[in-house]
């Protein structure tokens, strides 16, 4: 039976953004025969993170708000013995990005009097920056466009309600204008409310995360050209039949 510690990370509470609470769950588990002396476990959070909580079933857990680690001290671990660490945080003002971002734990123990240590997976997830939440430098321009369309609208229509009410015959063309501005500022509207940044349009800002990205990227180019071929196939299957 092979012989130390196991811990494995997940997050809840994503996608966040600026105020939003974000936990972090950690489960450790010695998956040997042996007991291990000294467990510590050490989370650095990034900087965009207030710590608000951190505790654990076994230990003492505590965080370091100047430098935004938390420490849980363990102590020892007996086989096939699990201990669950809850780390909560909430995305502070500082972040003025969106992208995903990566956090990774790492575990320290003794055994047989070595000293050893075990990172844990590093979950990625997307924190929203509120400056970021448009697309940069066009708000303004967004908002102005937004209200020229519907001014425009609203002359147009009027226009050539105007006209009708004096039976003139190019009443309806004026009329149509007006609905197609009205229909482009809802349009523009919509995108600029709705839309995500440039920001979260970017690719990961973490080498952690790129890597993610990039494992998804190969396997979803891997499978596109098997789901064509099996397309192909079962069109000319069609045909012949």
């Amino acid at each position: 039976m092979g012989f130390g510690p196991v811990i494995t990370k997940s997050v809840e509470g994503i996608p966040a953004k600026i105020g939003d609470e974000v936990t972090f769950v950690l489960t450790v588990t010695n998956n040997g025969d042996q007991i291990l002396e000294n467990v510590i476990l050490i989370d650095p959070i990034l900087s965009y993170f207030n710590i608000l909580q951190a505790s654990s079933t076994k230990g003492t857990a505590s965080f370091d708000a100047d430098e935004n680690v938390v420490t849980v001290i363990i102590g020892s671990l007996e086989p096939d013995e699990i201990v669950i660490i809850t780390i909560v945080v909430e995305v502070n003002d500082t972040i003025d990005f969106s992208a995903e971002v990566p956090n990774t734990a790492s575990l320290t123990y003794d055994s047989d009097g070595i000293t050893q240590s075990e990172p844990s997976n590093t979950v990625c997830f997307m924190v929203e920056g509120e400056s970021e939440r448009r697309f940069e430098g066009l708000r303004l321009p967004s908002s102005l466009s937004i209200f020229t369309f519907g001014l425009l609208a609203i002359l147009f229509c009027g226009y050539g309600i105007w006209r009708r009410a004096r039976e003139e015959q190019d009443s309806r063309r004026y009329i149509t204008i007006g609905i197609i501005l009205f229909l482009i500022a809802i349009v523009l509207y919509v995108a600029l409310v709705f839309l995500p940044s440039q920001a979260a349009l970017r690719r990961p800002l973490f080498p952690e995360c790129e890597t993610t990205a990039r494992y998804m990227e190969m396997s979803l180019s891997r499978k596109i050209p098997v789901i064509v071929e099996s397309a192909m196939n079962t069109v000319k299957e069609r045909h012949i039949v």
